[in-house]
């Protein structure tokens, strides 16, 4: 039994990432992905946004083309759904599912950060 792309596309629609977001000192934007070991750094907003969906891309065709691999670990195997939405979507459709979350204080203390920059409101809108 098999679906069609449209049936798959429906079945991860709803999927959606977080990451989380920092201004640094230099003014640069670093993005974050939750549940993923996927950090990046660029000149601005727009900028990381397309290094992290690039970065994302590039991971979910990794695991696809090991999936016996990955798929044996239940930590990746626990991105399986959210891997599928990466493979299926277009860029804008990734970059709408990618939410920002500005780190607070206390996460960058604990990232061991001391004395962070005043943070841009993240507006909760699902690109920048």
């Amino acid at each position: 039994m098999g679906i069609s792309i449209d049936m798959a596309k429906e079945l991860v629609r709803d999927i959606v990432f977080t990451a989380d977001r920092y201004v640094e000192d230099d003014g640069s934007v670093t993005l974050s992905l939750q549940n993923f070991d996927i950090v990046v750094n660029d000149i601005d907003n727009q900028s990381a946004m397309d290094s992290l969906v690039k970065e994302l891309k590039e991971y979910a065709l990794e695991f696809y083309e090991d999936i016996e691999f990955w798929g044996s670990d239940k930590n990746r195997r626990e991105q399986l759904k959210k891997i599928l939405k990466v493979l299926l979507a277009d860029d804008k459709e990734l970059r709408e599912s990618i939410k920002c979350q500005q780190i607070d204080k206390r996460s960058l203390r604990q990232l061991g950060r001391q004395d962070p920059a005043q943070q841009d409101h993240c507006d909760g809108q699902s690109h920048f």
